[in-house]
């Protein structure tokens, strides 16, 4: 996973300008995954809650190393451009 493109992507989902948002991924969950827990992790959310959303659209394909990646994803190292329209979360 690249920290820098997640960064992007988890903050381009945060300006109310390009909602409604859709995420997806032509090779399975995964990606799709780690992108939701990064997001998730802007909004604020839990981990509990997050691994719990990853773990339920996962389903037996779950990753400890995609909970690992979320878990340590460092949403303080991306510049937010205070400028944007962000969303109310």
């Amino acid at each position: 996973h690249c920290h820098i493109d997640y960064g992007h992507n988890v903050l381009s989902n945060t300006d109310r300008r390009n909602h409604p948002v859709l995420i997806h991924c032509n090779k399975g969950k995964h990606r799709v995954g780690c992108m939701i827990g990064c997001l998730r992790k802007a909004q604020k959310w839990s981990m509990i809650f997050s691994f719990d959303e990853y773990q339920r659209f996962s389903g037996t394909k779950v990753r400890i190393l995609d909970q690992q990646f979320i878990e340590l994803f460092n949403i303080d190292t991306i510049a937010i451009d205070k400028r944007k329209q962000l969303a109310d979360w």
